[in-house]
């Protein structure tokens, strides 16, 4: 809990957070290096199979407004982020943070993309 990671791999990188994490572990995803194959992915489990994803990342590419995204609120926890219209170039950046009594993650940040933006959240 508590650690910045810096994603700097081209080829992407799939990260599984462990399970059962305890009460308000968070951690932060910062993009150094545009991933052009593959996606960085980040999985959130417990372990119990019915954690739940809460928040928002916000979407944005060159000389267009901001787009809000958010998760469906089933089971949805995968954020995956593929160089282009779901984030992944240099400056994007997410933070999760875990609510252990109510089985819930919390993610807050943004990304920036290519193309026609879409949700992160799968």
């Amino acid at each position: 809990s508590g650690t910045l990671y810096i994603l700097d791999r081209a080829a992407g990188i799939a990260i599984t957070i462990p399970s059962d994490p305890a009460d308000a572990f968070w951690v932060e995803f910062e993009v150094k290096t545009d991933v052009t194959a593959s996606s960085y992915s980040v999985t959130l489990t417990n372990g119990s199979g019915t954690e739940l994803l809460a928040g928002f990342m916000y979407g944005k590419k060159a000389a267009t407004a901001d787009e809000r995204f958010l998760p469906d609120l089933t089971n949805d926890v995968v954020i995956s982020c593929n160089g282009t219209t779901s984030g992944g170039t240099r400056g994007t950046s997410f933070r999760i943070v875990y609510d252990k009594p109510n089985v819930r993650w919390y993610v807050s940040g943004y990304y920036y993309g290519s193309g026609t933006l879409i949700n992160p959240f799968s």
